[in-house]
């Protein structure tokens, strides 16, 4: 049978033969007891565990040319900067999903963890002796109490007792162990997968000119991101647990597949077509749904968290913004044909995508589960090594521990910029090729309907602008379909996610055409750029709207993921002197 040691009284044995009783063990978090002063070491311990996000060192972005350090894109310096150091890696045994690794995924669920009682204290040298109570017993020991004792043990709570011997006696204390390997899953979309303009770099075709580093190109995923960095937080949290990251967001997801004609996009629950070119070649390919390569990944262990961006691409974000920048700031685009849906306006057919985009968030939750056997879970899958099923077909959930340990991650206000006064205006810029692709009567639509709308709510437009726009018609619209923002609070009610919104009110004023601490790259930047050129940029998080991600959801993540782990009470259990 074994020892059971936690709520049990422990015994102090002194060096004539009195009995003392300490309290039981304490599962919360209280400071350490030391031994007693008399005879026999005073025992100091802990555990850490290596982590799997490492962040010792900050980049430092360089774009002057005559830098050594310019192909590169940049230069480490010591200390942390909140990004990992090192760019994500392969999954063994799994190629679907590129690079989209950080830490270890062991097979058994053993995860190394260092034990430590270098700070106990005693005469002469001190030896350790541990038992930890997992499944299994187990023991070691090290004959110099200076050095850390390495052992690999699963996730979870263990009763520990530790004795500590030196010339003139042995402490055994009583305490308990919480192994703690973090997984976090990122899903979505470019915003998810850290589109832009990361500052990593490297020579293009030829050497003569750079192009962007990404961890993963098929995906413009990059450990820039915000969603990586938020991963990074919860990481540097402390040094009693670790993170195990897979990032599978891919640059152009959709939920499933696209509503609008010509634009193949698949991604959460729909294989997604990915391309990229380096050093003059192009590859090309089918991607499975990102909630199967999750669970292909890990099989049935529950993810701690995960963080979700998704919704912009279902809705038309991309398609918007080129149908408004082709007709002028001097146009309300709002109102005019949708290219892709003959006989509606553009407003009217964004209308249509938030209706249905309502639709695909149904289909998605029971993939992202948290009963881990959800049979309504169903996935389109590639056939044929290049085609994509017609039909959805059953698959196995990503299992969650809980529903709210999803972090579904609203957008940045692209519409605002502020004015001389400080007060929050919607974007305009005249010219050829400006920064917001709409002016400031359709980014009061995009604001009030495509963000913010309610079904059978009014938005009335403004009409005086300065300089003069076109009067509004219709200047009333009223919307059947919530917009993007109260469809992720929405779905806290009918899925259990938990929202991520505060990026979009505190990016209000930071938009597209803002010229104080703008937090996106704007059309005209990101169209413009060269060396490295990446017109996919437009519209996406600079290093400002990546830090801005990081500060909202990498909080949340350490709440949502129970970090900073806490150390248990420790007791002593025997004080025994010698002779």
């Amino acid at each position: 049978m074994r020892r059971i040691v936690a709520g049990a009284a422990a015994v102090t044995v002194g060096l004539g033969g009195s009995l003392m009783v300490a309290p039981a063990l304490a599962e919360s978090a209280a400071p350490e007891v030391e031994a007693a002063k008399s005879a026999g070491p005073k025992v100091r311990w802990d555990w850490s565990m290596p982590p799997g996000m490492v962040d010792e060192k900050t980049w430092n972005r360089v774009d002057d040319p005559s830098s050594p350090h310019y192909i590169d894109g940049g230069y480490f310096t010591d200390g942390p900067d909140g990004m990992p150091d090192q760019f994500m890696k392969s999954v063994k045994g799994y190629s679907a999903a590129g690079k989209a690794r950080y830490g270890k995924l062991p097979k058994n669920d053993l995860h190394k963890v260092y034990l430590d009682a270098s700070g106990s204290t005693g005469t002469g040298s001190l030896k350790c002796s541990w038992t930890i109570e997992t499944d299994v017993l187990v023991k070691r020991k090290n004959k110099n109490c200076d050095k850390q004792l390495a052992v690999k043990l699963p996730n979870g709570k263990y009763p520990l007792s530790l004795k500590v011997t030196d010339s003139t006696g042995t402490t055994t204390v009583d305490s308990k162990i919480h192994v703690k390997n973090i997984l976090i899953g990122i899903i979505g979309d470019s915003y998810g997968s850290g589109e832009g303009f990361p500052p990593f770099t490297r020579a293009g075709f030829g050497g003569a000119t750079r192009e962007l580093h990404w961890d993963e190109a098929a995906c413009n995923r990059s450990h820039w991101s915000g969603f990586v960095r938020s991963a990074q937080t919860v990481e540097n949290a402390d040094h009693r647990s670790n993170v195990t990251l897979l990032d599978v967001a891919c640059a152009g997801a959709q939920v499933s597949k696209s509503e609008i004609p010509g634009r193949t996009a698949g991604g959460i629950i729909s294989p997604q077509p990915v391309s990229y070119t380096h050093e003059g070649g192009t590859k090309t390919g089918l991607q499975p749904p990102q909630t199967d390569q999750l669970r292909a990944i890990v099989g049935d262990r529950p993810f701690d968290n995960v963080l979700l961006s998704i919704g912009g691409n279902d809705v038309g974000f991309s398609p918007i913004s080129k149908a408004c920048l082709l007709e002028g700031q001097g146009d309300n685009c709002y109102s005019k044909p949708a290219p892709w849906a003959p006989g509606e306006d553009l407003w009217v057919a964004i209308d249509h995508l938030l209706l249905e985009l309502e639709k695909r968030y149904a289909r998605m939750a029971p993939c992202v589960s948290s009963t881990g056997g959800n049979k309504a879970c169903k996935t389109f899958k590639i056939t044929g090594g290049d085609s994509v099923a017609d039909k959805r077909t059953k698959s196995k959930p990503v299992v969650l521990r809980k529903s709210s340990k999803l972090l579904h991650a609203m957008y940045p206000d692209l519409t605002t910029t502020t004015n001389a006064q400080g007060d929050i205006v919607p974007c305009y810029q005249d010219g050829l090729l400006p920064q917001s692709p709409m002016n400031q009567i359709s980014n009061s639509w995009a604001w009030d309907a495509a963000y913010q709308g309610e079904p059978g709510k009014p938005i009335t437009l403004p009409t005086i602008y300065s300089p003069p726009l076109p009067t509004p018609d219709p200047a009333v619209i009223t919307p059947s379909a919530y917009g993007l923002a109260k469809q992720v609070v929405q779905n806290q009610g009918d899925y259990g996610w938990t929202p991520g919104l505060s990026m979009l009110a505190a990016s209000r004023g930071h938009g597209l055409c803002a010229t104080d601490e703008p937090w996106l790259y704007g059309i005209r930047t990101a169209l413009t750029a060269s060396n490295p050129a990446n017109q996919s940029g437009a519209e996406h998080p600079n290093d400002d709207g990546q830090a801005a991600y990081a500060d909202m959801m990498g909080p949340m993540a350490e709440d949502l993921t129970g970090v900073p782990v806490n150390k248990p009470k420790t007791v002593v259990r025997s004080h025994q002197g010698l002779g």
